[in-house]
């Protein structure tokens, strides 16, 4: 079964990964700043909408993350780890 990147030079699949790199910073930030707002909420003003809201924005970005398998396998089969 042919994905997207099977088509791609070796050097379009490195910078396609480093993009996938800088865009997995953002996001580890972007969670991190999710979670953060939510334990903040929680200390300060207990159990509410503001405490699971930006959890729930947390896990949407985290499922959003996990697209990029089809990029790694195809760095996995040519062997540019």
């Amino acid at each position: 079964m042919e994905n997207k990147y099977s088509n791609f030079t070796d050097e379009e699949l490195l910078v396609e990964k480093k993009k996938m790199n800088k865009n997995n910073i953002f996001i580890a930030f972007v969670i991190g700043i999710c979670i953060g707002i939510s334990v903040y909420s929680l200390v300060l003003k207990g159990v509410g909408v503001y405490s699971f809201l930006p959890l729930f924005l947390a896990f949407l970005f985290y499922k959003g993350n996990k697209k990029n398998t089809a990029l790694l396998e195809e760095l996995q089969n040519r062997n540019l780890n």
